[in-house]
């Protein structure tokens, strides 16, 4: 979920920690680890500027889309600076037309089941530590219904 995505980026060292969400979730997004939170439903263009400003101009280097979508990955490929990293939770929907190889941009389309051969590793490395995180307050889960 974007939420515990949030609280990984903190307690991997990420800073800033910029997100778009609903306003109405600002004072969540901060108390677990939110730099920055930018209204959603902005046009991709008035982000692109709140980014630029919050950066001082500078691409990003590292960006997770936790939504992934066509418009969601499309905006996130674009903020992306050449040599950058970008997470899709949706395979195929970045658009291959979007995509420059000359640019160095890795696209990592990814699944978050720990029990597929690729992702035990980290799976066995997450469960070892949950429970502290869990008991210490680092990670924190909310259920919304």
């Amino acid at each position: 979920p974007p939420h515990a995505a949030i609280q990984l980026a903190k307690l991997s060292g990420f800073s800033p920690i910029i997100t778009t969400t609903s306003l109405h979730n600002q004072p969540l997004l901060h108390s677990l680890g939110a730099s920055h939170v930018l209204d959603r439903s902005l046009p991709p263009d008035a982000i692109k500027r709140e980014l630029a400003k919050l950066t001082q101009g500078k691409p990003l280097e590292f960006v997770y889309d936790a939504i992934t979508n066509t418009d969601t990955a499309a905006l996130a490929y674009d903020v992306l600076a050449p040599g950058g990293a970008l997470v899709l939770v949706l395979p195929g929907a970045l658009p291959a037309s979007l995509r420059n190889e000359g640019d160095g941009k890795k696209v990592v389309e990814v699944a978050g089941n720990v029990h597929m051969p690729a992702n035990r590793r980290v799976g066995v490395e997450l469960y070892a530590r949950l429970t502290d995180w869990l008991q210490t307050g680092k990670l924190v889960v909310r259920i919304s219904l």
